[in-house]
């Protein structure tokens, strides 16, 4: 799979210098720092939601990113996928994505693996003719660490307390396991629109490995609890972007390797908005990175030209304005902003394309 290149290779071909690499090698921003931001479009290999074609694009975008098997090799490795549904399958990170990448990792012989995160039912959402995530992780003798939830006694144990708070959090913990010396972070989220802010991938997808995740919809997450189970109607929207970017830039992102995108069948309608069901795109793609916002206004770029392709004017352009029109994923964006702006302005990743290195790899 490798391409020969040891970890300082790997490190140059990021954009890391000497100086802070460790600290680079993980992280969403500071590793593009040095250079212009790069991420890799895989295609080809076989049909969007085949087993095989997942694998082969991965692996291609993969060793076109380059340096994968000296990133994992001996190392605790931690996987964020996207499991939140019960009730629809193509809500979640795909198992043939998931599958893949465990494959791909224990080819480089980590120390271990193990997916973790708090997620909700997607580990037994079903989807005819393929395993539910549990199964497949059980099948491939791949541990799931569910992190404990804020209103559990003791939970607090679990994670670290990220002092000072970032604005305007009052209390953000992340999952201790991110901070291990050892421990390698891959997020691998599934592109698809959201209800409630119209676009989820990377940025969004580490809401799952911090203590409070309802937190992130709360003026005070400190007083969550009589909205624990309802975040939809939580008073805290307006918040939302700036919580988002700051957890991400001084919590969690800092402690991701490397983003993988499971755009092999891009969703839309995820629970609505208004007329929108859910459904898929035959994208057949796999997008790879660091810089996490790059991936998430390309990924928001592809997923517009697919709904836009079929209704014109549906979704918003992912830079664009949010708040202003008659598309339903405006009416139904409770932030009544966009947060991938909010990212770009409080310095998370670069949003301008034209500055982005964008590379195709064909399977």
């Amino acid at each position: 799979m490798g391409n020969g290149l040891n970890r300082r290779g790997f490190l140059a071909r990021t954009g890391a210098g000497v100086v802070g690499a460790a600290a680079a090698l993980r992280s969403g921003t500071a590793a593009e720092a040095a250079a212009k931001p790069r991420i890799v479009v895989a295609s080809g290999g076989g049909a969007p939601d085949s087993d095989e074609g997942a694998l082969k694009r991965m692996k291609a975008a993969l060793d076109k990113w380059g340096g994968f098997p000296e990133l994992v090799k001996g190392k605790k490795v931690l996987i964020k996928l996207n499991a939140t549904d019960g009730g629809f399958r193509d809500a979640n990170t795909s198992t043939q994505a998931t599958g893949a990448l465990v494959k791909l990792v224990k080819d480089c012989a980590p120390a271990s693996i193990t997916v973790l995160g708090q997620e909700w039912g997607g580990w037994t959402a079903k989807r005819e003719g393929l395993p539910t995530l549990a199964a497949l992780l059980q099948s491939l003798a791949v541990p799931v660490k569910n992190l404990e939830r804020y209103w559990t006694p003791g939970s607090e144990a679990h994670y670290k307390l990220i002092e000072p708070a970032p604005e305007p959090w009052k209390e953000l913990m992340v999952a201790k396991d991110l901070f291990e010396p050892d421990a390698v972070l891959l997020n691998l989220p599934r592109l698809k629109t959201h209800p409630h802010c119209v676009f989820t991938s990377c940025i969004k997808n580490i809401i799952g490995l911090t203590r409070r995740m309802y937190g992130f919809h709360k003026l005070d997450e400190t007083t969550e609890v009589a909205k624990r189970f309802d975040p939809a109607d939580s008073d805290g929207w307006s918040v939302f972007p700036q919580k988002l970017a700051n957890a991400f830039k001084l919590g969690v992102g800092p402690r991701i390797a490397l983003n993988i995108v499971d755009a092999n069948e891009a969703n839309f309608g995820w629970r609505g908005p208004g007329k929108q069901r859910i459904g898929t795109f035959p994208t057949g793609l796999v997008l790879v990175g660091t810089d996490a916002l790059a991936l998430d206004v390309y990924g928001c770029k592809l997923l517009g030209e697919c709904l836009n392709k079929q209704t014109p004017g549906l979704y918003p352009e992912p830079l664009g304005d949010w708040s202003k029109g008659d598309s339903d994923y405006i009416t139904f964006n409770k932030t009544k902003t966009n947060y991938l702006k909010v990212c770009a302005d409080l310095g998370v990743g670069e949003a301008d394309l034209t500055k982005v290195d964008i590379q195709q790899a064909t399977a």
